[in-house]
């Protein structure tokens, strides 16, 4: 079991109990009852018509209403969400409070705008691309690249915001977003378990790998900088390239076993030679006594 630290990083994640177990079960209700989710594999193919589109994506592109939520979502992605408070939005856009009011029903309501955007873009921009590749591995390179791509053109922190701030949702907002992150999660595991299929692959746990992968690009959000020295799409391939890297790190059983790193569990060292001075900071030391 995940515990600590861990535990609390997952729950950030996924926004529910999702990883309280290391073996990936879905949870088939929370307030009220929610079918499974409905996972895109090599088999179907993901498409997007205006009906799938939520009203989120268009009080984002509306003239008036768009700039509060822009605002909003880049107040909440810095301050977060406990320390946004209406009257700061209001002051941002130069508004009163009655005249914001007027655009947005409360707090809760705004948050669940720009998270309902936020699941949007990731729906459009990246599922909705990725699905047709039929081959796991082109799906998964599709997958990191795309969502990589999306964070860092994200300069209001909307899809940020999908990270920390579930709690501040009213209960059955929170339903609706844990649901669509869920159908997110599990089209990005299937993948990975495909690939692993595919590839003959056993000693590394889908689960495990997908929040990995899903953790390593979520975490853009928090370094990037678009004034940096790397292009968008050197920063994008660089990402990919490591996703794809771990995600096809597994081993059959016996390979793995004959090229493991020996370790030395009564004192913590690597035996490897070239891993010493790297974990020698880290390592416990005996107490020295002077001669």
């Amino acid at each position: 079991m995940l515990q600590g630290d861990q535990l609390a990083a997952l729950r950030r994640l996924t926004g529910d109990s999702l990883a309280e177990h290391n073996t990936y079960r879905p949870v088939s209700s929370h307030l009220r009852p929610l079918p499974r989710a409905t996972t895109m594999t090599s088999t179907t193919t993901a498409t997007l018509d205006d009906a799938q589109v939520t009203a989120a994506s268009a009080l984002f592109d509306d003239e008036r209403a768009g700039k509060i939520y822009r605002v909003a979502a880049q107040m909440i992605h810095q301050r977060g969400f406990a320390s946004t408070s209406m009257a700061h939005i209001a002051d941002a856009v130069r508004l009163t409070k009655p005249g914001l009011y007027y655009y947005v029903k409360g707090k809760k309501e705004l948050l669940f705008s720009i998270m309902g955007y936020a699941m949007d873009l990731l729906d459009r921009e990246v599922m909705a691309r990725a699905a047709p590749h039929q081959d796991p591995e082109h799906r998964l390179r599709a997958i990191v690249s795309h969502h990589a791509h999306l964070l860092m053109r994200d300069e209001h922190g909307a899809l940020g915001i999908l990270i920390d701030e579930v709690a501040g949702l009213a209960d059955k907002q929170r339903v609706e977003i844990i649901e669509r992150k869920r159908r997110y999660f599990d089209f990005v595991r299937d993948t990975i378990a495909a690939l692993h299929e595919e590839r003959g692959l056993t000693d590394i746990d889908p689960t495990v790998a997908a929040f990995s992968v899903l953790g390593m690009i979520m975490w853009i959000s928090r370094w990037y900088d678009p004034s940096g020295s790397l292009p968008r799409d050197a920063v994008a391939e660089n990402i990919t390239e490591i996703a794809l890297a771990g995600a096809l790190a597994g081993k059959e059983p016996a390979a793995a076993m004959a090229q493991a790193t020996p370790w030395d569990a009564t004192d913590g060292r690597s035996s490897s030679p070239a891993l010493r001075p790297v974990l020698a900071s880290s390592a416990p030391h005996e107490p020295r006594t002077e001669d």
